[in-house]
């Protein structure tokens, strides 16, 4: 039994088919953009075909039978949906070969997407956890730099990965294990395509992305006033209610006074307070509307407040 994820569900390979051209094994997976699923299927030769099949797993189609005609496919061993690229549901087939110095060629892409970092306190430190989404084997680099661009730790060093979702923590120390200071760091990932093109050798494709966010200790959640008083609790007594509603008006209308600024009147999360914080508390606690930040989120992307 195989498990396929998609973006959004899981399909369970439990069936067997029989006589649909060569069936010894199947060597990959992939849906494309219509929710169809696509399998190679092969001898581990020269021979092979493709399958598509819908999304339930009821086979629609063959595709090429013993590479010999136009159409046919020589040991296809691998899919990926291109739909993304060329704005459609195409499939990619990825064949396998060899030529005269027994070298095998590929090619294939990488990518990967939803690049987050959060921050969470584990009890004993603050710890930066790093995930996304992978796309196809790579080879995965992950690098954390200083505001000053100075590269701090290294926390995948070319290693090579299979496709699927990936999960780094980072405790906040250097590659010397010095625990950095609280500042804004970005996470530099970058994936190195394990398929190369047959012209030059090269890697297929590498694909970058980066993400800028805020490190800090959480001192301001786990041991200051911040672990009592959440964002936006402008008057400090622990809630929020109509009560900081009326006290973040006074403070930007009247010359009122409030514990911690920006934080004690910064609704979402925004680093600042002005009338959309106001409107945005009363959507919350009348309203059904989204939540206010956490104290570990607000610090997260905005740092720990001097509380002037």
């Amino acid at each position: 039994m195989v498990r396929l994820y998609t973006f959004n569900d899981e399909v369970t390979w439990d069936r067997t088919y029989e006589n649909i051209g060569l069936v010894p094994y199947i060597t990959d997976l992939e849906t494309d953009n219509f929710g169809h699923v696509w399998a190679t299927v092969g001898d581990g030769f020269q021979h092979g075909v493709i399958a598509k099949f819908t999304h339930d797993l009821v086979l629609l189609d063959i595709f090429g039978n013993d590479a010999s005609d136009d159409g046919d496919f020589c040991n296809p061993v691998a899919l990926t949906n291109v739909g993304g690229i060329l704005g459609v549901g195409d499939i990619m087939v990825v064949e396998e070969w060899a030529d005269n110095s027994g070298l095998q060629h590929y090619f294939i892409g990488t990518d990967f997407s939803d690049l987050a970092v959060t921050l969470f306190d584990n009890g004993d430190n603050c710890e930066a956890a790093i995930f996304f989404r992978l796309f196809d084997y790579g080879y995965l680099s992950i690098k954390i730099f200083d505001s000053q661009g100075q590269l701090v730790r290294n926390l995948s060093p070319g290693a090579r990965v299979a496709s699927g979702w990936k999960y780094y923590f980072w405790d906040g120390r250097d590659d010397s294990g010095i625990q950095v200071e609280n500042d804004y760091y970005t996470i530099e990932v970058a994936d190195t395509s394990a398929y190369v093109m047959i012209e030059d050798w090269q890697p297929a494709n590498v694909v970058v992305d980066s993400l800028r966010f805020y490190y800090c200790d959480l001192g301001f959640c786990s041991t200051g006033l911040g672990a009592t008083h959440p964002p936006a609790d402008c008057n400090a007594d622990g809630s929020l209610d109509i009560d900081d509603v009326v006290c973040m008006i006074q403070y930007l209308f009247s010359g009122g006074t409030t514990w911690c600024l920006p934080y004690s009147i910064d609704a979402y999360m925004t680093g600042q307070g002005d009338i959309d914080d106001v409107v945005y508390l009363i959507n919350y606690l009348y309203s059904g509307g989204p939540s206010t930040p956490t104290c570990e989120e607000w610090v997260t992307y905005n740092g720990s407040p001097a509380c002037e």
